[in-house]
């Protein structure tokens, strides 16, 4: 990324936050994809690859990722691409918890098609029981990670 840096917060969201708009998409879908995706999802009953969101910036988010990069990284590697990466731990998740309540809209950057299938696969399994399903944790990440590529230049599938 010649020489900038990107930081992030990784996290588990809700999927009723992408069915009711609170998470937003801005491309098509294309339902042979999202078919694909879905059976990929049922198949392992797990979603493997992340899907990116982005906000608008809010300071007492930016506050707590600061204070969280000002401690040790509990891993830091660089790729065969020569991108650096470092990863913290957050031993506390309740305020970041606290701090994205209060994100008005997240947009999905990458990840329409695997966000899709999600939302079909909860669907599913809601009609197929009388119990929610949970595509991720309802009450936020039991433990998050902040993630910061500092050199080189990311890349992702979709």
């Amino acid at each position: 990324m010649e020489g900038r840096t990107q930081v992030g917060v990784v996290g588990g969201v809700r999927i009723e936050d992408y069915e009711t708009g609170l998470i937003r998409k801005h491309e098509t879908t294309r339902p042979d994809k999202e078919a694909d995706r879905t059976r990929h999802l049922l198949a392992l009953d797990a979603q493997a690859e992340p899907v990116l969101l982005a906000y608008r910036g809010r300071p007492e988010i930016d506050r707590l990722v600061a204070e969280t990069l000002a401690g040790p990284p509990l891993d830091a590697f660089t790729t065969a691409d020569g991108v650096a990466h470092a990863v913290w731990p957050v031993a506390d998740a309740a305020p970041y918890v606290t701090a994205f309540a209060s994100v008005q809209a997240a947009y999905v950057a990458d990840g329409h098609h695997r966000s899709a299938a999600a939302a079909r696969v909860a669907a599913k399994r809601r009609a197929e029981s009388s119990r929610p399903a949970a595509i991720a944790p309802t009450s936020g990440c039991s433990r998050c990670w902040c993630l910061r590529p500092s050199s080189g230049s990311c890349r992702t599938t979709g």
